[in-house]
């Protein structure tokens, strides 16, 4: 999903938000390009794993965490993937990165999580992901809402953006 990281034996998985850098991985010598939803047919995630999105300004890996907790003490196969890395049933598969990574690395760690049996993929979903589309095409069994608050106004400019930016996780495509 980096175009700088293309070259001639390297496919560019292009998101909404960064394809305006396809010339850039042509240019590289990429010549073949693949998108979200053609990535989750490949890796079979459409069908058989339960995912639930939290956001919030505040609260959101610790109510990932809550969930993913309890689903554990009711013996689900779950995973986890948020601030604090990656998690399958309680073995830390992945080291702290961003809130919500890159869509590619998300569609990774859902696959994963399916091939070791999860029926559940909890996570966190950031402002800025939201915004930079790094949750495009992913389907959410669940939604969950933590706060809202005064935050991230640097990169939202104001209240109302950030309001707006976060109300729309919850409008379903249609």
């Amino acid at each position: 999903d980096n175009s700088c990281e293309c070259d001639k034996d390297t496919a560019f998985f292009v998101t909404s938000y960064n394809k305006k850098y396809i010339d850039d991985a042509k240019a590289k010598g990429s010549s073949f390009f693949i998108e979200p939803k053609e990535l989750k047919q490949i890796f079979e995630i459409e069908d058989g794993i339960k995912i639930v999105g939290v956001t919030g300004t505040n609260g959101k890996t610790t109510t990932a965490a809550a969930i993913y907790s309890i689903l554990l003490d009711l013996n689900e196969y779950v995973a986890l993937q948020g601030t604090r890395g990656f998690f399958i049933n309680d073995e830390k598969m992945g080291d702290k990165s961003l809130t919500t990574p890159p869509l590619f690395e998300t569609l990774c760690n859902i696959k994963e999580a399916k091939q070791r049996g999860c029926k559940y993929f909890i996570m966190e979903v950031s402002s800025h992901a939201i915004s930079q589309k790094r949750i495009e095409q992913i389907e959410f069994a669940l939604k969950v809402f933590t706060n809202i608050s005064q935050d991230h106004l640097d990169y939202h400019k104001n209240m109302t953006s950030y309001i707006n930016t976060k109300s729309s996780f919850f409008q379903d495509e249609s």
